[in-house]
């Protein structure tokens, strides 16, 4: 983004609310944290050395598929009860 140009209303973009903008990419941050720690916990539990275990780690990152993670998502969503007060 050059310094004229204003930032893009995902808002608009995307169709969503800010709050659920949000709640999306607090969820993206959970699992990349989740792959990082697991990845690297599975590493050092195998015998790998700390740069190993940091190159698991980081490949369980790259291995993330948000398509993936955005079924995972809506499944869970519609799974979820509903409040009927």
């Amino acid at each position: 983004m050059n310094s004229n140009s204003s930032p893009k209303d995902l808002t608009k973009d995307l169709n969503l609310s800010q709050a659920e903008i949000i709640e999306l990419l607090q969820r993206l941050k959970t699992e990349c944290e989740k792959a990082i720690l697991s990845g690297y916990e599975d590493a050092q539990i195998s015998g790998l050395c700390h740069e190993g275990a940091l190159e698991m780690a980081v490949g369980r990152l790259r291995s993330l598929k948000p398509e993936q993670l955005i079924a995972k998502w809506q499944t869970e969503s519609y799974s979820q009860p509903t409040n009927s007060n």
